[in-house]
């Protein structure tokens, strides 16, 4: 998963996240435009479909491409200072 796509789902659910439960559906629909795997992938995270959510959220991102975008801003920086 790109982090372009991550950002598209992380999006959505906080958007839907505000309507009511009953609601949701619907606005998935119409705010993704017919991307069937988009609006599955939020419903998952949303819903809790098919199991441990945080599960679903660590298999979905790309920590490859997520450590280059954070070495990106300057997050990755650090030195070791001892082991522990």
């Amino acid at each position: 998963m790109t982090p372009e796509r991550w950002q598209q789902i992380d999006q959505l659910f906080h958007a839907a996240l505000g309507y009511e439960p009953a609601q949701r559906p619907g606005f998935l629909v119409s705010e993704c435009g017919g991307d069937e795997e988009l609006r599955l992938e939020v419903e998952r995270i949303v819903f809790g479909i098919g199991g441990d959510v945080l599960q679903h959220l660590f298999e979905a991102v790309d920590y490859r491409e997520a450590g280059r975008d954070l070495a990106a801003l300057g997050a990755a920086r650090g030195r070791v200072v001892r082991p522990i």
